[in-house]
């Protein structure tokens, strides 16, 4: 877990005590974890990579980046991208840990998105704007590319997206729940 003076802290079980394994420069706002990796963001753009070492036993800093505004969100989407991140001001980035940059992943979505939701295959993954426009994305040789969007209606309160990346399940502000069947394009 994270707290608001950049401390990463982990617990190894419910038992054992609470160690910090890192340090931000600010308060964390995001964290993904993904096998033997975790991703870590903070309100000042402070991103990093922290790898488990079975064999040590520790934990090492593998990638970070600055990245000049506050970090909403961060996932793992291992066929596309190092990471994905969802930034205060210029939206969902695709971000080189080893040097920082930055690539734009979605310039389609016409509202600020809100939810970026990998599957666990690592190939596909879901973005979700403001109005509740869905679009759907799959790791090529080229990069990410875009397969599918639905038209939204209402702003979405909560999505979640299969294992398999074949269905997601919204809500919207309108109290009607959706699923669509990513894999039927319906």
């Amino acid at each position: 877990f994270g707290d608001a003076n950049g401390k990463i802290w982990i617990r190894e079980d419910e038992h054992s005590e609470a160690k910090v394994l890192h340090q931000l420069g600010s308060e964390i706002t995001t964290m993904a974890r993904e096998e033997g990796d975790l991703l870590v963001g903070s309100r000042r753009g402070h991103l990093c990579r922290l790898t488990y070492y079975k064999k040590r036993e520790t934990w090492d800093v593998t990638g970070k980046a600055m990245l000049q505004e506050p970090l909403l969100d961060i996932s793992f989407a291992s066929g596309l991208s190092q990471g994905v991140v969802r930034l205060a001001h210029s939206g969902l980035k695709h971000v080189n840990l080893e040097d920082g940059e930055l690539t734009p992943l979605v310039d389609s979505h016409r509202d600020q998105i809100e939810f970026v939701l990998p599957a666990e295959d690592a190939k596909t993954l879901a973005t979700v704007d403001a109005n509740g426009c869905v679009g759907l994305w799959h790791a090529g040789p080229g990069g990410a590319q875009k397969v599918m969007e639905f038209d939204g209606t209402s702003p979405l309160l909560g999505c979640a997206l299969s294992k398999q990346g074949d269905m997601l399940v919204a809500s919207s502000a309108s109290n009607v729940v959706s699923v669509y069947n990513l894999d039927g394009n319906k």
